[in-house]
């Protein structure tokens, strides 16, 4: 299998550390609001890498953590008046409930970055014992740049080319703007743990240096994450893991492209973003997979509501193979064509897009077989969504989906929606068109 590294800025054929095992860490969400379709792209990217190591024979120890404190985490606490906690659990719920929707297999490891303070606690002493870091006389711990001469070799940036407009974290007792928090004392009003440098709590970058080393050692295969994420935050995971352990700290980084919404980064930041849950009350997980898989992973992407009608009626043809081919239930043998071309596209960096179009043009021309294309199909994550419904059930939403058509036309759009979103709540989707209201479940 080859896939682009972001360190070498080239397609390597992979090869693992150790023979027949991969260990992979996805940098996961900062859980200070809702996970939306930008985070899902990675996540959903991350699942088929997963798969199809896992189909071709390779064990995968598959760690995806939770930023589960920060500055923006602290933020929502103050404005919200609620504990620090609630926050993280509300979202990261959000997320796992609509990861099971997706059928994005779970992590062997889902850590968070509160169950790990003495180990960063550990990293950070390591790192001040080997002249890397250093104690401000206010109790932060910083990184101290220059000290890395190979700072920048992710990015391709470098500290001279930074200087001049650069957005940095102030702090008068840095030596150099561009030094980054390791460790925060703590303010008023501030969750903290206890340090040796006194009360406080880890910056962002040096949990997943920690996390990812603590469960998949150094070097480990595989780090993904957004493109997003590869200044500073993956930049500064190397400097402090490298400059602690004196070894490399990853083989290959994959980064994915941007959820974008008429050509800017869909982000929580800036508000501008489609809530996942949202979305699967609209339309079927298979059709958001679908959707995605159909860029290559390192293309960005505009979201595009006619692109995503588009997808739901290709997947109801697949589906439709999909179905078909748990009702034929026999043993037949796979196509050896099919399979190789599907290989192929998927060993060339990832290519879903060329392996889900070798898959449609062989169901056009080979209708007769439906066992083969399901089968792969099914190695990228998609499952069939055949449901029967009981008689009963039909009438009941007949007579539902008449007197929501009544609000409607009575313009009485809140008790309409309401009903939706309450259907949506125990897992029944309507959807309304100018033919109209269909529901599924």
């Amino acid at each position: 299998m080859k896939l682009y590294n972001t360190l070498t800025k080239r397609v390597e054929e992979f090869k693992p550390v150790n023979e027949g095992k991969v260990g992979i860490y996805m940098c996961g969400m900062t859980v200070q609001d809702r996970p939306h379709l930008g985070h899902i792209r990675s996540f959903i990217v991350g699942d088929v890498l997963r798969r199809y190591l896992e189909y071709t024979g390779f064990e995968v120890d598959y760690v995806q953590n939770f930023t589960d404190i920060d500055d923006k985490i602290i933020a929502r606490m103050h404005n919200e008046n609620i504990d620090w906690r609630d926050v993280g659990w509300k979202y990261t719920e959000e997320y796992l409930r609509a990861a099971e929707k997706l059928n994005i297999k779970k992590a062997t490891h889902f850590p968070r970055a509160t169950q790990f303070i003495q180990e960063i606690i550990e990293l950070i002493e390591e790192l001040i014992a080997k002249g890397f870091a250093y104690v401000t006389p206010s109790g932060n711990v910083y990184f101290e740049v220059s000290k890395f001469t190979e700072y920048g070799k992710l990015s391709g940036k470098k500290l001279d080319e930074l200087r001049e407009g650069a957005r940095v974290e102030p702090d008068p007792e840095k030596k150099n703007p561009f030094d980054f928090a390791l460790w925060k004392s703590m303010k008023e009003g501030e969750p903290y743990w206890y340090s040796p440098w006194g009360k406080g709590r880890p910056g962002w970058h040096i949990e997943c240096s920690a996390m990812s080393t603590h469960f998949l050692g150094q070097p480990f295969d595989i780090h993904m994450g957004g493109q997003d994420l590869i200044f500073p935050h993956h930049e500064d995971e190397i400097a402090q893991a490298e400059a602690a352990r004196g070894k490399k700290f990853v083989n290959y980084w994959v980064h994915i492209g941007f959820m974008q919404i008429k050509g800017e980064k869909m982000s929580k930041s800036t508000g501008l973003f489609f809530a996942i849950e949202d979305i699967l009350k609209e339309y079927d997980p298979n059709t958001v997979r679908l959707f995605i898989l159909q860029k290559h992973y390192r293309t960005p992407m505009d979201y595009s509501e006619e692109f995503l009608k588009n997808t739901e009626e290709a997947w109801k043809k697949l589906n439709e193979v999909m179905k078909r081919a748990k009702k034929e239930n026999e043993d037949k043998s796979l196509n050896s064509d099919l399979v190789k071309a599907f290989e192929e596209a998927m060993e060339d960096d990832l290519n879903t897009p060329k392996a889900i179009g070798q898959i449609f043009s062989y169901i056009k021309n080979n209708p007769e077989d439906a066992f083969t294309p399901a089968f792969l199909l099914k190695v990228l994550g998609f499952y069939s969504t055949e449901k029967e419904s009981s008689d009963l059930l039909n009438k009941v939403m007949d007579v539902i989906i008449n007197v929501r058509a009544k609000l409607r036309k009575d313009k009485q759009f809140e008790y309409s929606d309401m009903i939706r979103n309450e259907l949506a709540s125990i897992g029944i989707s309507l959807k309304d068109g100018k033919d109209g209201t269909t529901w599924n479940f």
